[in-house]
């Protein structure tokens, strides 16, 4: 991942080890020469990271590859949407996709996580490299409500290969939003609300341009 943000709950665990390591160093030898090292080993290590994290940063600063704010928009209510103008109660519709984070903080729904950080099974089937099983799964046993897919993620799935997924899925978005048959009582409202999910799309694809590291309060609190 971008930044290794996978290695986040890592940091404040170095940080302590760090620490008590160099409280047993000062034990072991003279005041003088713990702070001789200590200092020596500074500037070193920030005269290596610090030219390539400063460029980093500003690359990463002016353009987040996926920001909160987008995907609180485009997949948390975006979905929400979906929901309502299907007439889908959202105690009892579920959303499968990979990005997580702002869906949670903005879906009325129930959330499955495709990347696997929060659904046990599915980090499974994606650490065995077994796409087909983990199409099963998601046909077979989760069965969506709805499934977001984009990218690495049709292949990664199964789901592209897999003949179920046509004929138990319509294409709200074609290529990346779907949602299940049989979960609608009615499927003549899904042009509809297509059109109004393509218009939701465009206004947080111009909320990401116009201002990339924007605020998104009044989406939060809302």
């Amino acid at each position: 991942m971008v930044e290794l943000r996978f290695l986040t709950p890592a940091w404040p665990l170095l940080s302590v080890a760090a620490v008590l390591g160099l409280a047993q160093l000062a034990t072991m030898i003279s005041r003088r020469r713990t702070y001789l090292a200590a200092a020596t080993s500074q500037v070193v290590c920030t005269a290596l990271t610090l030219p390539a994290w400063q460029r980093r940063s500003q690359v990463f600063r002016a353009d987040p590859i996926v920001p909160l704010c987008f995907v609180a928009e485009r997949s948390g209510q975006y979905f929400n949407i979906a929901a309502g103008g299907l007439g889908l109660d959202p105690r009892t519709t579920t959303v499968l996709l990979p990005d997580l984070g702002g869906t949670l903080m903005v879906s009325d729904l129930v959330v499955v996580d495709l990347a696997g950080l929060t659904n046990r099974r599915i980090a499974e089937l994606l650490r065995d490299g077994d796409p087909a099983k983990l199409a099963g799964y998601i046909l077979g046993d989760l069965k969506p409500t709805f499934i977001h897919l984009l990218g690495y993620w049709r292949q990664a799935s199964g789901l592209a290969g897999d003949s179920r997924f046509a004929s138990d899925y319509l294409e709200l978005i074609p290529g990346i939003d779907y949602v299940r048959r049989d979960s609608l009582s009615d499927t003549s409202e899904v042009g509809a609300v297509s059109e109004v999910l393509r218009q939701s799309i465009a206004l947080a694809a111009t909320h990401r341009r116009e201002s990339p590291r924007g605020l998104c309060g009044d989406l939060l609190l809302g």
